[in-house]
């Protein structure tokens, strides 16, 4: 299971079990239930669904930063035709 995956289906069982939707066998699916007391499995989760978070936020910014880079090196005509091509601009026009 992915780490992200693991994060998401820890976060429904947790969220299924705080709002009373199912018996406390949703536990059970958890994966980060280790049969021990209740809050050190929270913490845990918690913890590594921040870290993902944050380093998800990291990716976009880094992405964004990457972006203006490439772009900001062409020329709005350079764009332009980019776009055209991109698109078959010539398909449109009647």
């Amino acid at each position: 299971m992915l780490e992200r995956d693991k994060i998401i289906k820890g976060l429904e069982c947790c969220f299924k079990y705080e709002t009373h939707v199912a018996s406390g066998l949703v536990c059970e699916e958890c994966p980060y239930n280790k049969n021990d007391y209740f809050g050190t499995c929270t913490a845990v989760l918690l913890r590594e669904a921040i870290e993902l978070l944050k380093e998800q936020e990291r990716q976009i910014r880094f992405l964004k930063n990457m972006q203006k880079q490439m772009v900001g090196s062409f020329s709005d005509a350079d764009l332009g035709n980019m776009v055209s091509k991109a698109f078959n601009w010539n398909d449109f026009q009647g």
